[in-house]
């Protein structure tokens, strides 16, 4: 199994048995503006987003993804890439969209991309480096 990501107990992999992969990955940062609710000493709060491509013959239903993800919004977690923490802050499930669905002849969802969008969770940035690396667990976990 290789997984690319996590958020939380979310991941995006791509196994025999579940095809999840995360696309479009983007994100920004930006000076603090004089009138910033940032805790942050330097910049505005970073965004993140990017989408997931749920295919039901991969092993992965869009419409119990959609709404799996749905319950979800305004949680913070941390977001690993690659094993690695993207950011020292956790990032806040901002938005969830479904989009691009195909459809069998009986109306289930085969096809869909769920766009996600996230904001770093408003508090000091910890004194760590900014893309801090996984626990031992992260690790061995990545790994099988």
């Amino acid at each position: 199994m290789a997984t690319m990501g996590r958020w939380g107990s979310r991941t995006f992999e791509v196994s025999t048995k579940k095809v999840n992969p995360f696309k479009g990955f983007s994100t920004s940062a930006e000076k603090k503006a004089d009138d910033s609710k940032s805790k942050k000493t330097t910049t505005e709060l970073e965004k993140v987003s990017f989408s997931i491509t749920c295919n039901a013959a991969a092993g992965v239903n869009p419409e119990e993804e959609y709404y799996a993800w749905r319950k979800l919004i305004d949680t913070a977690n941390y977001l690993y890439i690659h094993g690695e923490k993207w950011w020292s802050n956790p990032l806040i499930l901002q938005s969830v969209s479904l989009g691009s669905v195909t459809q069998d002849d009986f109306g289930r969802f085969r096809t869909a991309e769920i766009s996600l969008s996230f904001e770093e969770k408003n508090q000091k940035q910890k004194k760590r480096n900014s893309r801090a690396t996984a626990s031992k667990a992260d690790k061995k976990a990545r790994k099988k």
